[in-house]
């Protein structure tokens, strides 16, 4: 554990602490000077800036092993036949040139081998060669987590009615299988409070986001989450430079990706408002062109290269049900891509359907119904063993193998909830202790909690419980509506600059 502050950060700190005071002092000032003379009706200098009533964590049930998924996940790990290496012929209208992915696909174990569907005996049929088996996934199929590091909880649509499922993985690439036993049976959290949302995407993922745009909508908060998405590549696969707000076009929008730093790797499924040719004539744009035809899994949407498209963005656009569009690896949509005749808009048979297309039907309600989180993440297999605590005394906290946080709507602000997996009870014990302790100290501390509050953290700080069942632990807390402000300028602002350096050139 590092016994103080990094420089910089603690030279932040004083800095905001010093302005903070020096500014509430002239202030201050200013209300003794005008003494008596100010009328006793008129509001007070500072309001105070309230966060919603902090709810409580919340008991979690028992993890249950998903046991199909197991089997996908010994079958992901196993490298399976050699790739084919001869292209594939051409489709006609837009050929595989034409579409951004004459490449030939750059593939290892790290990319999930998911270029692989580009080079399959069937132009665009990832689901009709043998050697793709190896994927872990296909109609009626099993979806397996094959991320290093993490074991991706499944629950039971997020409402709490009895076990969470959990979906095989292996941890640190041991190839061990297990779920969290320990919990109570008749737990009921909140929705969202014990959800991976991995489970709704393709095997291997690492980060998830859902983001129910419909409970958005004509709030101040619409506007802010567009600034996140704007600079990312998928905001402009979608609406471009058309100037249309995400809450105007879709109710719910979801994003996932098993690499992180990869632009081009990220699965994204929308619920549409418009009905479906409607939003391919949105898709299709001037500086974006789809080229759409029937498939087996429904409408299949190829991109030609353009400003919108990254180098190396290999994804398809499917329209498999009215309303729900994906943008996916052709080899995460396996059986699907096969040309086929009549109309483009067709509802697909959930059977043929890979299973983590076959969960996305649930994905709102992981969220709640009516009401319940507008916002949702899920990360697994990207912490580190330890993190530094720069503050305090008594160790570094342990590293968790996954999160999962949600931001409920209120009036006041946003409710928070979420829970945090552990690799085993003692580290679960430990990060819980050490939590609370430190959660103490800063409240004790009048400077730091002074600057905590500046930068919109110490309403979170303030209403923070934690109940801890096995090597996972519930939180529950809020923040205020200027909290939020503060936060999603931030998010917005580190979002921009990631991407700056990796958008496509002219």
């Amino acid at each position: 554990m590092e016994p103080a502050m990094p420089r910089d950060r603690a030279r932040f700190v004083r800095r905001a602490a010093f302005v903070s005071l020096a500014l509430h002092g002239l202030a201050l000032y200013g209300l003794a000077s005008s003494g008596r003379s100010r009328p006793a009706h008129r509001p007070p200098a500072f309001a105070v800036d309230l966060a919603p009533p902090p709810p409580k964590a919340e008991k979690l049930a028992p993890e249950i092993e998903d046991q199909p998924a197991a089997a996908a996940t010994a079958a992901a790990t196993d490298p399976g036949p050699p790739l084919p290496t001869e292209p594939a012929p051409p489709l006609t209208g837009i050929g595989l040139a034409d579409a951004g992915v004459d490449a030939e696909p750059a593939i290892d174990a790290g990319r999930r081998r998911r270029d692989a569907g580009l080079d399959a005996a069937e132009p665009w049929d990832a689901g009709v060669d043998a050697d793709l088996a190896d994927a872990g996934v296909g109609p009626g199929g099993a979806a397996g987590e094959g991320d290093a590091g993490g074991v991706a909880a499944l629950d039971d649509g997020g409402l709490g009615d009895g076990p969470q499922v959990v979906t095989a993985a292996t941890d640190g690439g041991s190839g061990t299988v297990h779920a969290d036993p320990a919990g109570d049976p008749n737990a009921k959290p909140s929705p969202g409070t014990a959800s991976d949302l991995r489970r709704f995407f393709p095997p291997g993922h690492q980060v998830s986001v859902l983001v129910r745009l419909d409970r958005l909508r004509d709030t101040e908060w619409a506007p802010r989450v567009d600034a996140i998405f704007a600079p990312m590549p998928d905001y402009r696969a979608l609406v471009g430079g058309t100037g249309v707000a995400l809450t105007d076009t879709f109710e719910t929008l979801g994003i996932s990706t098993p690499e992180p730093a990869d632009a081009t790797a990220t699965t994204l499924v929308v619920r549409a408002r418009p009905a479906p040719a409607a939003l391919r004539d949105l898709l299709d744009a001037d500086d974006g062109p789809v080229a759409w035809s029937p498939v087996v899994g429904g409408a299949l949407g190829r991109r030609a290269p353009s400003p919108r498209l990254f180098p190396g963005d290999h994804r398809v656009f499917l329209q498999w049900r009215p309303g729900w569009t994906a943008l996916a690896q052709p080899i995460d949509l396996r059986g699907l891509l096969a040309p086929r005749s009549g109309p483009l808009d067709v509802d697909t048979p959930t059977a043929t359907l890979p299973v983590w297309l076959q969960r996305v039907a649930d994905l709102e309600a992981e969220a709640g119904e009516p009401t319940g989180p507008a916002l949702m993440a899920t990360a697994s297999g990207i912490f580190p063993r330890s993190l530094p605590i720069p503050y305090g005394s008594g160790g570094d906290l342990p590293g968790p193998d996954r999160a999962t946080v949600t931001l409920e709507l209120d009036p006041q602000g946003f409710l928070v909830r979420g829970n945090v997996r552990f690799p085993d009870e003692s580290a679960a014990a430990t990060a819980a202790d050490l939590i609370m302790r430190l959660r103490l100290q800063i409240l004790d501390d009048r400077v730091t909690a002074f600057a905590l509050g500046q930068a919109g953290a110490l309403n979170a700080i303030k209403g923070l419980t934690i109940e801890r069942t096995g090597r996972r632990l519930a939180f529950a807390t809020s923040i205020s509506v200027a909290d939020a402000r503060n936060f999603l300028t931030v998010v917005a602002t580190m979002v921009d600059g990631y991407f700056a350096s990796r958008r496509a050139p002219p």
